[in-house]
C-alpha cells in the first residue's frame, strides 16, 4: 500500500514519474527532479521502497535522526514521513542541508536534481539552469559559495543588506560569519560589498563626528546618527600624549576621519576608517599646516592655507582616500589662516581668514577645469570689524546648494545671495552667546538640516550648552524654526572638532 507522503511526492501516469512537491511552501521551492524510468526496488529500509529522490533528499534533513550510510529508521518514521509531517524536513533542508549517504548535501534554495549515475552514490548535483533556479540565480552563477538569505539571489540579499541603516549593520554582523564577513569584510582593493551596493543605489546617511571637551580623559571620538538618533563611541585613537593634548584639526575623505595635530614627532595625521573600524597613521601632507580651510566631496579632502611656523600660508593641495595619496593643488591668491571651506557648486570654496597682519574679507574657489582659483572680492564683510585675534573661523554649512552661515559677532543665521554676493539674515541662533566669538560651536549640514552643536549658552554666564538644535529651512518656509535633536551626555558643551561623513 502506497503511504500518503509516497502519493504526494510521486504521481504515475502512462509509465513516467513526474515531479513531485512536498506539501507547504517554503523559501526553497522544489525539493528534486524525479527522472523518467526510476524504478522501485523491494526490501529497502523505507516501507520496503528504494527511495527516490524526494525521499532522499528528505532522508539527507533527518541524517540526525540515524539515517546515514544506509542505517535503519525506527518503524514508523520513514524519511517520507520526515518530508511530509508539516514540511518539517523539508525546512532543515533548507536551513542546512544534511548529510547523505556520508556526503554533505546543502539545501539553500536552487532546485537539485538526480542522475542515475549519482542516485545510488547520495551525491546531490545542483542544477545550474537559470530557469530553475531560485531567485533566477544559483551559486554557480553568481559566484559565492552560499546565499546570504536563503531563496534569494546574492545581488538581492546585497540590496536587502544595503537598506538596513549604518547604525544597526552590528546586529547584522552578529547573526554568523558570512553575514560578519559581507557587512565588514573588504577585498583586495579595499572596497566592501555593502557600502558599493549602497553607493549603486544611491542609499546615503549623514553622520556627525565630533570630540568635545570635558568629562572623559583622552581623545574620545563619537558619530551621532541624525536619523536613528543613536551615538556611537569609536576606538580611543592610539596617539601620543602629546598629540592627545594638543589642539586638532578635523576633515573627512569617502569613509575616512582624518584627524591632525602635532606628536612627539612632529605634524601626524590618524586616519579612523569606518569599514574597518580601526586607527592608523595617514601619509603626511606635502606642507604640514594648522588652521587651514577644509572640505570634502567624494573620495577627495581638500585643504588650503593655514599657518606653519608662524607664517601664513597660500598653498592647497588635497588627499585621495582610495589611492592614500596627496597631490598639490595650485596657490591660493592670498595668504590665509583661521579661514573655512566648503564645498559649492561642485567647487572647493575658501572663505574669509587672516593675512599676517589683516582680516580678509574675500574668497575663492578652486575651478578643478581651468586648474585656477578663480578669487571673489568683499564675500565675507561679517568679519571686517571683528577684532583680528578674536573671532573663530566662519562658521559654514550648505544645504541644497545653498550656503548659510553663522555671524559670530551676533549669532544671528545668514543666507548668501549668489546674484548679488550678499547676505541675508534669517534669524537668530537658539541659546548661544557671542562672547565666545563662535569658538567651541560646531554648525554643520547634516541632509535637509541645519544643525547647532555645543557652543556658549544664553542660559547663565559663562556656561556652556550642551546640547544640539536643528531647523529645517525647507519645511519652515525660510524661516528658522529650531528644534532640540539631543543632549550631549558626554561633554560639557565645548566642541573641540566637528566634521560629517556621508556613509
Amino acid at each position: 500500500m502506497r503511504t500518503q507522503s509516497e502519493g504526494a511526492v510521486e504521481e504515475r501516469q502512462n509509465g513516467e514519474c513526474r515531479q513531485g512537491r512536498a506539501s507547504g511552501e517554503g523559501w526553497g521551492g522544489d525539493l528534486a527532479v524525479v527522472p523518467a524510468g526510476t524504478k522501485k526496488r523491494k526490501g529497502s529500509s523505507r516501507n520496503g521502497c528504494e527511495p527516490g529522490p524526494s525521499s532522499t533528499a528528505a532522508a539527507a534533513s533527518s541524517s540526525s535522526k540515524g539515517v546515514s550510510n544506509g542505517t535503519k529508521e525506527r518503524k514508523g518514521r520513514g524519511a517520507e514521513d520526515g518530508a511530509g509531517r508539516s514540511g518539517r524536513g523539508r525546512k532543515r533542508a533548507l536551513r542546512g542541508g544534511g548529510v547523505a549517504n556520508g556526503v554533505l548535501a546543502t539545501f539553500q534554495g536552487p532546485t537539485t536534481s538526480v542522475d542515475a549515475r549519482t542516485e545510488a552514490t547520495g551525491v546531490f548535483v545542483h542544477d545550474t539552469r537559470s530557469d530553475v533556479a531560485a531567485g533566477g540565480a544559483t551559486r554557480e552563477d553568481t559566484g559565492q559559495d552560499e546565499f546570504l538569505i536563503p531563496g534569494l539571489a546574492y545581488d538581492l540579499s546585497l540590496q536587502c543588506f544595503s537598506r538596513v541603516p549604518r547604525s544597526d549593520h552590528g546586529s547584522l554582523k552578529s547573526v554568523c560569519k558570512k553575514w560578519w564577513s559581507v557587512v565588514a569584510g573588504v577585498d583586495g582593493e579595499g572596497r566592501n560589498e555593502v557600502t558599493e551596493a549602497r553607493k549603486r543605489d544611491g542609499i546615503k546617511e549623514e553622520w556627525v563626528y565630533m570630540l568635545g571637551g570635558g568629562g572623559h580623559k583622552g581623545a574620545i571620538w563619537r558619530a551621532f546618527d541624525p536619523v536613528g538618533t543613536k551615538w556611537r563611541k569609536l576606538p580611543v585613537c592610539p596617539c601620543d600624549p602629546a598629540f592627545d593634548m594638543c589642539d586638532k584639526e578635523s576633515a573627512v575623505a569617502g569613509m575616512q576621519l582624518l584627524v591632525c595635530g602635532q606628536s612627539a614627532m612632529g605634524f601626524t595625521i590618524w586616519r579612523y576608517d569606518l569599514q574597518s573600524n580601526n586607527w592608523s597613521q595617514a601619509p603626511k601632507m606635502l606642507h604640514d599646516r594648522c588652521l587651514f580651510a577644509s572640505a570634502n566631496t567624494g573620495k577627495y579632502a581638500y585643504f588650503a592655507g593655514g599657518s606653519a611656523q608662524q607664517v601664513t600660508l597660500q598653498l592647497a593641495e588635497r588627499y585621495n582616500s582610495e589611492t592614500q595619496e596627496w597631490e598639490a593643488l595650485p596657490d591660493l591668491h592670498s595668504r590665509r589662516k583661521l579661514c573655512s571651506g566648503c564645498i559649492l557648486d561642485g567647487h572647493f570654496l575658501v572663505v574669509g581668514g587672516q593675512d599676517q597682519d589683516r582680516v580678509l574679507t574675500s574668497a575663492e574657489y578652486y575651478d578643478e577645469i581651468k586648474n585656477q582659483w578663480v578669487l571673489i572680492e568683499n564675500m565675507w564683510p561679517a568679519s571686517e570689524n571683528a577684532p583680528l585675534v578674536s573671532p573663530a573661523p566662519p562658521l559654514l554649512a550648505v544645504v541644497d546648494n545653498e550656503l548659510y552661515a553663522v555671524d559670530a559677532t551676533t549669532m544671528e543665521l545668514k543666507s548668501y545671495q549668489k546674484g548679488t554676493n550678499t547676505w541675508k539674515t534669517l534669524g537668530r541662533v537658539p541659546d548661544r552667546s557671542v562672547d565666545s566669538s563662535g569658538w567651541g560651536m560646531g554648525f554643520k549640514a547634516v541632509g535637509k538640516d541645519i544643525f547647532v552643536i555645543g557652543g556658549s549658552s544664553d542660559r547663565g554666564s559663562g556656561h556652556l550648552c550642551n546640547e544640539i538644535h536643528a531647523c529645517n529651512l525647507e519645511s519652515s518656509g525660510g524661516e528658522p524654526k529650531w528644534r532640540r535633536v539631543c543632549r550631549l551626555f558626554f561633554t560639557t558643551g565645548f566642541i573641540y572638532n566637528c566634521t560629517v561623513m556621508t556613509v
